[in-house]
């Protein structure tokens, strides 16, 4: 079933009849060989009839569950097909600003109160843009921001972090644009500094959030439904803003 942005609405099942929402109202279980050593929330448990029983990995969850998401976004910005002149870049840089700099202010509450110091590192994209734009010659205070309605609703810590889960992310991305921007002239190393996030940390850095993403998987199973609704309106979010028929054109 897709929403009316041509999203898959996620379904769950519970004593054999469909409904919807969240796929997890509760842990996460895999079930595993009778036998086999598995840890949930850092205890070994077994199921009722001495089979094991072992909790998925947030991280690995996320990738598999905002996978079409993932790629209705890609298809819907059209990155490689849309920015063929440094003028389309910068009309995609701000855009891009008018849609994270917002969108990091109303994360940062809940970073804020936030116990996981980690959390941190997903932000500073609008910063980086911010600098981007100015090195060509735009004033980035110009450029109004997104309304409300055009961010994801992050009211929870849990949707934060499947938020940030996209954020990070994209950094991944954005070292393979940027090299192909290079390429073609369109930018330099002054003007995408926002592509260049993390530097050569970047893979380690990912790893890392991976790693903490599976711990608070681990801490906290009932909440792992939430962060996965808020990759998914993140992605969503995304795909509509950065939509390029909505900027390719100017």
């Amino acid at each position: 079933m897709l929403d009316s942005a041509g999203f898959p609405m996620r379904i769950a099942r519970r004593n054999g009849a469909a409904h919807s929402g969240s796929m997890l109202g509760s842990a996460p279980l895999l079930r595993c060989p009778a036998g086999a050593i598995i840890a949930r929330g850092g205890e070994v448990v077994s199921g009722l009839h001495g089979e094991d029983v072992r909790p998925v990995l947030l991280a690995a969850r996320l990738k598999a569950d905002t996978a079409f998401a993932h790629q209705q976004t890609e298809a819907r910005v059209d990155i490689a097909g849309s920015i063929t002149n440094p003028a389309a870049y910068r009309r995609w840089l701000a855009r891009s600003l008018a849609l994270y700099r917002p969108l990091e202010h109303r994360l940062a509450p809940q970073i804020g109160n936030s116990d996981h110091d980690w959390l941190v590192a997903g932000l500073g994209l609008s910063a980086a843009i911010a600098s981007d734009l100015q090195s060509l010659g735009v004033d980035p205070w110009n450029i109004p921001d997104a309304p409300t309605s055009a961010l994801p609703a992050l009211d929870t810590e849990a949707g934060s972090i499947g938020c940030l889960y996209v954020l990070e992310g994209s950094k991944l991305g954005g070292r393979i644009i940027r090299r192909q921007l290079m390429a073609c002239g369109i930018a330099d190393a002054e003007t995408s500094t926002f592509l260049q996030l993390g530097g050569d940390d970047l893979g380690r850095n990912w790893q890392e959030f991976r790693c903490n993403l599976d711990r608070y998987g681990a801490a906290h199973p009932e909440r792992i439904g939430g962060v996965i609704d808020g990759s998914i309106a993140t992605f969503k979010a995304v795909a509509v803003w950065l939509d390029a028929r909505a900027w390719r054109l100017g």
